[in-house]
């Protein structure tokens, strides 16, 4: 009885250390960065890299709650410069590809400096956001 029980724990153990990477895979880009804002998790890339001054570029993100892709109710993604008092001159765009997965469109930086892009996740109770540095 006991030898079954200790075989039945350790068996668990074993799933769960192989089942939770796979999970967190899930909500991670490939070569891309990943950052929390309460209990979300945000993973990013930017798609046309390098950024180059009054060059489009696009920018993939997966959003995740618990290491489960989240579709929020609504999605907001910009960028500005802090020190400077201003945004860009463009929109973005969103698509969702897939649960929780999205391209994001219509970045435009024009002029070098020190930008931070803002992901404002607004659920049934709550917005979280993100806030991501960047110098160009």
């Amino acid at each position: 009885m006991k030898s079954s029980r200790t075989f039945l724990i350790s068996s668990v153990l074993f799933l769960m250390s192989i089942l939770t990477p796979i999970a967190a895979l899930a909500c991670q880009i490939d070569g891309g960065k990943n950052t929390t804002s309460g209990n979300l998790n945000l993973s990013y890339k930017i798609i046309d890299a390098p950024v180059a001054v009054s060059k489009p570029f696009s920018m993939e993100i997966k959003l995740c709650q618990a290491d489960t892709p989240i579709t929020p109710k609504q999605l907001r993604v910009d960028a500005d410069m802090p020190a400077h008092g201003h945004g860009m001159n463009y929109q973005t765009t969103i698509t969702e590809l897939d649960v929780g997965h999205y391209q994001v469109d219509g970045f435009v930086f024009h002029m070098m400096g020190d930008w931070a892009f803002s992901v404002d996740v607004f659920t049934a109770k709550e917005k979280q956001s993100f806030n991501i540095d960047y110098t160009l």
